[in-house]
């Protein structure tokens, strides 16, 4: 009797014990490696996407019931081509995209566990506070709009990175500070509502009156506890499909189980049930509170991100947003500098930082590329010699021939080894994710445990203990704090001119006893100075003032 292979499908001799048959060894391994991974419905998953588990690699019809409509332009050779990146893994597409979503540092450890669930998912990388994936996949097995479709069912949506994508991102943050608006209106005239039912509890309130507040609250919390807390119940769900314990798991159970407590402690009250619904307590005003309260940090926490991230990037630290280029009929046009095109011709005036990377045509001056090679003299340069995009042009006008703009730049391969460093995770941030997972884990049970001893001890009190146990406890701090001194600490360090090129370097140098440089590194503030005036002495006879007043004038 024959059975397909738990792993690939093919046929296999069945197990008369009823085990899981395999029909070699190494299928037996990838098997259980899976299973001792946690993904035990890693098989599951894949066939919800409409493929069949048991298709050899090369099948990728089995997974076309698995697109999306709205993601299947991503799969458009054009589109591609405009979002396509280097992959690191030989005969694998990879492209960058704005990824809409994003809630905690959590749902980006989710989102890297792709490859494990998503078989063709070669390799995932977030970058939180860009909210960009970048991932690479093997196109011999699956399509981009097949990861972005099995994205969108946990609740993440994939755009290119155009106009377009960067308008979903501003209604994206305007959707945040929409959700955050309303929560705070709810959680305010809900915060009214119960000053009467407390201020009633301390000198007496009618049972009527307590009835109406008390609904009213119930209805007037409904908007922070359904629409301003969707991204925590969505976010939780994700992490249970899965089968990790997401860090905002304990929220939305506290404020879903708070909001349902309070309710059926509001309707007994209002229909005249038994006395000890009254003893359940409302606590509308907690919840939507709570709600308000957690979008504010995740919103601060992503903003700083992005302006930790912006400090680092170096496209915008060291090159000019506008150019001059030189027309047909000699004359100049101001222009941005990513609408240049090679070939064109660019004059840049001395002082200034060149836009692009060409050749000398026309002038002779010096060049500062301490930017880029660490060297602190300037370099002269003269007609054929070629210059580099952020170098400092210091003494007389260039005319220049563009060859290469913006990311096509050397400064542009070197920003794109500091954005990956920035994607990539340091020890530090694994170690936490592990302990925020158990954590959970630990407040989930103490949460049981705890219920479980008030159910015997009183009743009553069991909702009020649960709740408050889920909510205080959450692990919001564990699962943040992490990921934003990181990027801040990354950022602050971009401002005084050290770029890391590993996520580990960082915190690495709290390890660090010595520091070798090699002979091209620049040990300088980077600006010049006075060290000594000499005058003639005739002149300083003739005019005793000027040693002061060119003193003055150089500091």
């Amino acid at each position: 009797m024959t059975t397909p292979c738990a792993h690939c499908g093919l046929p296999t001799t069945a197990d008369p014990a009823g085990a899981p048959a395999f029909c070699c060894p190494g299928c037996r391994t990838v098997w259980e490696l899976v299973h001792q991974a946690g993904l035990d419905d890693y098989y599951a998953l894949r066939s919800k996407l409409g493929e069949d588990p048991r298709k050899k690699p090369g099948d990728a019809q089995a997974l076309a019931a698995a697109d999306e409509p709205a993601y299947a332009h991503l799969d458009d050779p054009q589109v591609l081509a405009a979002i396509s990146v280097t992959p690191e893994h030989p005969e694998a597409a990879a492209a960058e995209l704005h990824l809409l979503g994003l809630h905690c540092a959590a749902c980006v450890w989710l989102i890297e566990r792709l490859p494990a669930v998503l078989e063709g998912v070669l390799a995932a990388r977030v970058d939180y506070g860009a909210e960009r994936l970048r991932v690479e996949w093997d196109p011999r097995q699956l399509r981009l709009s097949q990861i972005a479709a099995f994205l969108h069912r946990a609740g993440y949506q994939l755009h290119a990175l155009d106009a377009a994508a960067e308008d979903a991102r501003r209604v994206g943050r305007r959707r945040e500070l929409v959700r955050m608006a309303v929560a705070g209106a709810s959680a305010g005239n809900v915060m009214l509502v119960s000053f009467a039912l407390h201020a009633g509890a301390l000198s007496g309130i009618d049972a009527e009156y307590r009835r109406f507040f008390s609904l009213a609250a119930m209805i007037l919390a409904l908007p922070a506890v359904t629409w301003g807390a969707l991204p925590f119940y969505r976010a939780a769900w994700a992490g249970l499909r899965a089968r990790r314990l997401h860090i905002d798991l304990p929220i939305a159970l506290g404020v879903a189980g708070g909001f349902i407590a309070s309710t059926i402690a509001a309707v007994l009250t209002a229909i005249g049930g038994p006395s000890s619904a009254a003893n359940l307590g409302v606590y509308f005003d907690s919840v939507s509170l709570l709600v308000f309260l957690l979008l504010i940090g995740r919103w601060v926490q992503r903003r700083g991100q992005s302006w930790a991230l912006s400090q680092t990037d170096l496209l915008q630290l060291l090159l000019p947003v506008r150019a001059r280029r030189r027309r047909a009929d000699g004359s100049l046009e101001d222009c941005s500098a990513a609408s240049l095109e090679p070939g064109e011709r660019v004059s840049v005036r001395a002082g200034e930082r060149l836009p692009i990377d060409g050749r000398v045509l026309a002038g002779r001056s010096s060049i500062d590329a301490s930017s880029l090679t660490g060297e602190s003299l300037p370099q002269s340069v003269e007609v054929g010699a070629a210059v580099w995009a952020g170098t400092r042009n210091v003494e007389a006008a260039l005319e220049i021939e563009v060859e290469a703009v913006g990311a096509q730049t050397r400064i542009g391969s070197l920003a794109a080894r500091i954005m990956e460093a920035d994607r990539s995770r340091a020890p530090i941030q694994r170690t936490v994710d592990r302990v925020s997972t158990w954590f959970v884990a630990a407040v989930l049970t103490a949460a049981v445990l705890g219920g479980l001893a008030w159910w015997w001890i009183d009743p009553s009190r069991v909702f009020p203990v649960v709740v408050s146990l889920l909510v205080i406890s959450c692990p919001c701090a564990l699962g943040l704090a992490t990921p934003v001194a990181l990027a801040v600490a990354r950022a602050r360090a971009a401002r005084r001119g050290i770029l890391f090129a590993s996520a580990g370097a960082l915190e690495a140098l709290a390890r660090v006893d010595r520091v070798v440089f090699d002979k091209t590194g620049t040990l300088s503030a980077g600006a010049l100075s006075v060290s000594t005036v000499t005058l003639a002495p005739e002149l300083a006879e003739a005019r005793p003032g000027l040693l002061p007043a060119i003193l003055q004038a150089v500091e």
